[in-house]
């Protein structure tokens, strides 16, 4: 009887149920720091670029960036470092035109929702931007005297550009200004979609309790971290997941390489840019984005600052850091947990900045949360040269 007994007991034991364990919730204050999180449909149009909204610019400068013939050795396009096939960026940590540069080559994918651009913000305008790497020696090495026999060269390209703009070519630095306007109304065009994270912030500002069920549980523990523990967003803000500002994280540095002022040249060459907000080729220029030039100027507190990229698609955009010193996004995860090998950041330094102390899990947590923030993609036909 008495192993009769043990038998029925063990049965027991062993159909039991197992406690189950609490379904992870996320804080009443992070769901609501989520549920802000809602994203414009589009960004606003540019107003020193006219031709931003006009299709057929876009298209003149789709094929503008596919064009190798630009370069001065007929090898490099646009598309050369902003492939879009690897997220338009490169997987080189340091961008390679005609020769070598110092930086990593910034994604293109919603760059229009951009406030500044490069590593540096040495422009205020997107289009303004994209004539940098076509005069830039080590980018590709163009002139305004090549852009046009390059167009003269193109029937497709000149037919268009007649169409715009009539039959003679403008000279000169209108010529370039018009190009840098077109390739801005194509870069326009390459926006991403919804992410999975977009989907669950709409979930909860809208109390859809099954939908936000989709969201993957370690990705959901990941934001818990971002919003919360980790504190990303205090650079890492808003819906673009970026701050648009600048900041010295105290990055190593690269062996060889020589210290980067960051901001504070940004700011000098935008200062002396002759395509800037209020120069004579902006379409606005006593516009917002130009009266914001008077109160503009590089002060020591810039050196070795870099602007704060979006996290969107940065699954899509490895290496990492304005210098591409990270091969993963655990490497940079790392970084900020450990702050291992960092530079000393001087009393002009982050000085919020600390090791986040994370724990292995808890750095895979994070890594699955900014996998989150991935788009569709840009229609195929704007992946390739029309």
């Amino acid at each position: 009887m008495l192993l009769v007994a043990t038998i029925l007991v063990a049965r027991n034991v062993a159909a039991a149920p197992a406690p189950s364990e609490e379904p992870f919730q996320l804080d009443a204050r992070v769901r609501a720091a989520i549920a802000r999180l809602e994203r414009e449909r589009a960004p606003a149009p540019d107003p020193t670029n006219r031709h931003e909204l006009d299709p057929r610019a876009a298209r003149l400068g789709q094929r503008l960036y596919f064009d190798a013939g630009l370069s001065a050795n007929g090898a490099v396009s646009c598309a050369h470092c902003h492939d879009p096939a690897q997220g338009f960026t490169t997987r080189n940590a340091l961008a390679t035109g005609i020769g070598a540069t110092a930086r990593n080559a910034p994604t293109l994918l919603d760059v229009s929702r951009r406030r500044w651009f490069g590593w540096s913000g040495r422009n205020d305008t997107l289009w303004s931007q994209a004539i940098v790497p076509l005069l830039a020696p080590h980018e590709m090495g163009s002139s305004a005297a090549d852009l046009a026999r390059a167009i003269e060269a193109n029937p497709a390209l000149r037919g268009e550009w007649r169409e715009l703009h009539g039959d003679t070519l403008a000279a000169d630095d209108e010529l370039l200004a018009q190009a840098g306007k077109h390739l801005a109304a194509y870069q326009r065009l390459l926006a991403t979609g919804p992410s999975a994270f977009d989907r669950l912030a709409a979930a909860l500002r809208s109390g859809d309790a099954q939908g936000a069920k989709h969201y993957p549980l370690q990705a959901l523990r990941g934001a818990a971290l971002f919003f919360g523990k980790a504190n990303c967003r205090s650079c890492h803000a808003g819906p673009e997941f970026t701050d648009e500002e600048f900041h010295d994280l105290g990055l190593p540095p690269v062996r060889g390489a020589k210290r980067d002022e960051g901001r504070r040249e940004g700011l000098r060459q935008l200062l002396s840019d002759r395509f800037r907000a209020d120069s004579a080729h902006s379409d606005a220029r006593e516009g917002e984005r130009a009266r914001e030039l008077a109160h503009l100027a590089p002060v020591d507190e810039d050196w070795g600052r870099f602007k704060t990229p979006s996290l969107r698609n940065v699954t899509r955009t490895a290496p990492y850091m304005h210098t591409g010193q990270f091969a993963t996004l655990r490497d940079v995860v790392r970084f900020y947990s450990t702050l291992e090998g960092a530079a000393a950041r001087g009393h002009h330094g982050e000085t919020v900045l600390q090791p986040l102390n994370l724990t292995e899990p808890e750095i895979d947590e994070l890594v699955a949360f900014l996998g989150t923030l991935e788009g569709d993609l840009p229609p195929e036909h704007l992946l390739r040269a029309p």
